[in-house]
């Protein structure tokens, strides 16, 4: 999901007893004025990931309690098994986003969101095979 970018953990929280459930600060090496804010989380039940980017400054301001008001913009999937009685039949992909979208026209917004939506689920699709 990082674009081919290099992507380096700054701080990685478990969030419980598995260690791949965890909270993380990452940094994008083509992308210096962007960290992301990732949550993940996986069980028998199935998994997500949740990020949002947010500025240096602003995590800064989110960590000393500065700013209540950030300006967070999350984005995410879902993965759940398809159980149909006690038969696994394949799995369920949810995908999440928030856009701003200014001073465009509703095709090109249409279209900036189909594009997103293509290369997310190609991204997703590449990563579980």
């Amino acid at each position: 999901m990082s674009s081919g970018s290099l992507v380096q953990a700054l701080a990685n929280i478990t969030t419980g007893p598995d260690s791949r459930n965890c909270i993380s600060v990452l940094a994008m090496s083509n992308h210096k004025e962007i960290l992301i804010l990732q949550e993940c989380c996986t069980n028998a039940t199935g998994s997500y990931v949740i990020f949002a980017p947010i500025t240096p400054n602003d995590f800064q301001s989110m960590l000393y309690g500065v700013d209540q008001d950030l300006p967070l913009m999350p984005f995410g999937f879902s993965i759940l098994p398809n159980v149909s009685g006690s038969i696994l039949d394949g799995t369920l992909l949810t995908m999440v986003f928030q856009i701003t979208v200014k001073n465009v026209s509703s095709k090109q917004a249409v279209e900036v969101v189909t594009q997103i939506v293509k290369e997310a689920l190609q991204k997703i699709i590449e990563a579980v095979n």
